[in-house]
């Protein structure tokens, strides 16, 4: 999580998902909502409709856990959602 003037952002380089927010907590939640959409939205691609990049992302994805598993979303994170 990192400041500038506007607020902070929250990134994910490996997904390539930022989130913003007026506060640390709020650029966090707001990456995680960004994570679970594109989890849903990759994850429900048909494997022969993606390639190159998309590709790379599907499989990143699907490794992301859904429900009633604790996974941490950033490497230096000590919070878990």
């Amino acid at each position: 999580i990192s400041k500038n003037q506007d607020g902070f952002i929250a990134e994910n380089k490996a997904l390539t998902v930022c989130g913003y927010g007026m506060s640390p907590a709020r650029a966090f939640e707001n990456v995680r909502e960004k994570i679970a959409h594109f989890r849903k939205y990759y994850t429900s691609l048909p494997k022969e409709k993606v390639t190159g990049e998309a590709s790379r992302l599907k499989k990143l994805f699907k490794q992301i856990p859904t429900h009633g598993i604790k996974y941490k979303l950033f490497k230096n994170s000590k919070k878990e959602v």
